[in-house]
């Protein structure tokens, strides 16, 4: 696992949980897990898929969200985080350029997390505080996005500690058909995730959810 030391203790979040370092890289597949069969979540959005993904948030329910999450599929590469270019490093076992699912991660840098070390990335980044739900959004991605957004459709970002200096922070999940697809944290804290460039269409606001609780786009 390859720790990023330039980023701060508030900005880590992610990438401590890292296969490869800071870099962008595409992706080839997506492998996506089913919605488990339980009771309907609380009713946040209207869209019963992206309300279980913010339910189990809400809940730190690692394990579950683990289980609604989809991995990318890219090409491992031998050597070192800077040989590698942003490419997840292959682990002794593994054959250079060989297809492996890794879950994509961002905070001050791009990288990603093996699915074994998943839940403790979301664990990590939904403590210490109560997770609180912030906003749900379309979100708009630019030609400089990581991994071009990973196709997701909804972003749900999520209220969970403060930076050393006391602003909000928090993580953001990127959904793509009911399945977390790229987990985020900013460098700044929780205004950086939220900035008006990267949101297309608020789809719920927990400060007013009679004015936009409707189903998703």
């Amino acid at each position: 696992m390859i720790r990023t030391a330039a980023c701060s203790l508030g900005a880590a979040v992610l990438l401590c949980f890292a296969a490869a370092a800071c870099g962008d890289s595409g992706t080839n597949d997506v492998v996506r897990t089913a919605i488990p069969e339980k009771g309907p979540p609380a009713a946040f959005t209207g869209d019963g898929p992206l309300d279980f993904i913010i339910d189990a948030m809400l809940r730190a329910d690692v394990i579950e969200i683990a289980g609604l999450t989809g991995y990318s599929r890219v090409a491992c590469k031998k050597g070192t985080a800077e040989e590698a270019d942003g490419a997840p490093l292959c682990r002794e076992n593994e054959r250079d350029g060989e297809s492996v699912e890794v879950l994509p991660s961002s905070a001050c840098g791009n990288g990603w997390v093996r699915p074994e070390d998943v839940p403790d990335a979301y664990a990590y980044n939904l403590g210490p505080e109560k997770p609180e739900l912030f906003e749900v959004f379309k979100p708009r991605f630019g030609p400089t996005t990581y991994g071009g957004g990973f196709g997701a459709q909804q972003t749900v970002v999520i209220r969970s500690r403060a930076t050393s200096d006391g602003k909000p922070a928090g993580v953001a999940l990127h959904v793509f058909n009911g399945s977390v697809v790229w987990i985020e944290a900013g460098c700044s804290g929780l205004s950086e995730l939220t900035a008006p460039g990267k949101v297309q269409a608020v789809i719920f606001d927990p400060k007013n959810p009679a004015a936009s609780r409707s189903p998703t786009p």
